[in-house]
């Protein structure tokens, strides 16, 4: 791994409090390795063994599955810096639950989670640095699916549609944002129809609740409360 990677990944929550050298040594004693992916391709596929784990170093990709429909829900988003597919690994799980797909042009770092569970022999102080990292990711990506379970909660598509925007205003600070995903992907999200959804977000801006132009939203004052 060239020194630009290093200081790359040493950016990572993933790898705090670690020296380039200390995740240098962690790469290779966990056989790790970066792959690059094309928008819209598979980076893990649903019923594959899990053997890995990943964090996204550039781009986005998304967890998804398609039903017998054929109808797609998006499980979770994932963001440059982001873990995914931990719990599944580290659950023990066989095989993949559901697709794991590129959003855009994207790398990702894989790590063996076998090397990384067990510690070694020595007992290095980074190794149980990156568990205590990790287990923090963990908490933290299950408050993120904590979000979807509420949002999905929601009786109607109006109501799915706000508490998404509350939650997504809360997150960024400010009560007008932009959000990552494009109109069919927050429909994937939120499972709902892309047009019931476009219908949706048109009566609650005509109602005066929110104002909506593409990715930019911006929610009333008295709704910041709620969610």
């Amino acid at each position: 791994m060239n020194e630009k990677e290093s200081e790359e990944l040493q950016k990572l929550s993933l790898f705090y409090g670690m020296t380039e050298e200390e995740i240098d040594k962690l790469i290779e004693c966990s056989h790790s390795m970066i792959r690059e992916y094309k928008a819209k391709e598979l980076v893990m596929e649903k019923g594959r063994k899990i053997t890995h784990f990943g964090v996204v170093l550039e781009g986005r990709l998304q967890i998804v599955q398609d039903d017998y429909s054929g109808n797609r829900d998006v499980f979770l988003t994932i963001e440059p810096a982001q873990l995914f597919g931990e719990v599944f690994a580290f659950a023990g799980m066989a095989e993949l639950p559901a697709d794991i797909e590129a959003i855009e042009k994207s790398r990702v770092l894989f790590l063996d989670y076998s090397r990384i569970r067990n510690v070694c022999r020595h007992s290095c102080t980074f190794h149980s640095n990156l568990l205590s990292n990790l287990l923090k990711i963990v908490a933290q990506n299950n408050l993120a699916l904590n979000d979807k379970i509420e949002i999905m909660s929601k009786r109607t598509t109006k109501e799915k549609i706000m508490a998404f925007l509350v939650k997504e205003a809360k997150r960024q600070g400010a009560a007008s944002f932009e959000i990552e995903m494009d109109r069919q992907t927050m429909a994937d999200y939120l499972g709902v129809e892309r047009s019931a959804m476009s219908a949706e977000i048109g009566k609650l801006r005509k109602e005066g609740r929110i104002q909506a132009e593409k990715r930019r939203f911006t929610i009333s004052d008295q709704l910041e409360t709620e969610g």
